[in-house]
């Protein structure tokens, strides 16, 4: 489970900006926990974006951790479960969580 962070420094209100394109805003990342900077804040090979608000696969929508490699703790990273092709797209879903 994603904790919300609470800070003195965050943003009040949401400007819409985006500093790494992923599709969250700033905003939403500080919140969540997630670098604002980067669009990938757990190095998984699955964007903070798709891991957060999740995504349909197989007639089911999947969520993870983007602060987590290995969201289910298996031992096998999203990367490996999401994307088996290595393509850079999520295209396949071994386990579920």
């Amino acid at each position: 489970n994603l904790v919300i962070a609470q800070s003195p420094n965050l943003q009040s209100t949401d400007n819409g900006a985006d500093s790494d394109t992923d599709g969250l805003t700033d905003f939403q990342e500080q919140r969540i926990g997630t670098d604002a900077k980067f669009a990938d804040s757990d190095e998984d090979g699955v964007d903070d974006n798709s891991e957060a608000r999740g995504f349909a696969l197989g007639g089911q929508t999947w969520y993870a951790n983007p602060l987590e490699s290995d969201s289910n703790h298996d031992g096998v990273s999203d990367t490996t479960e999401f994307d088996n092709d290595g393509n850079g797209e999520i295209d396949d879903f071994m386990e579920k969580f």
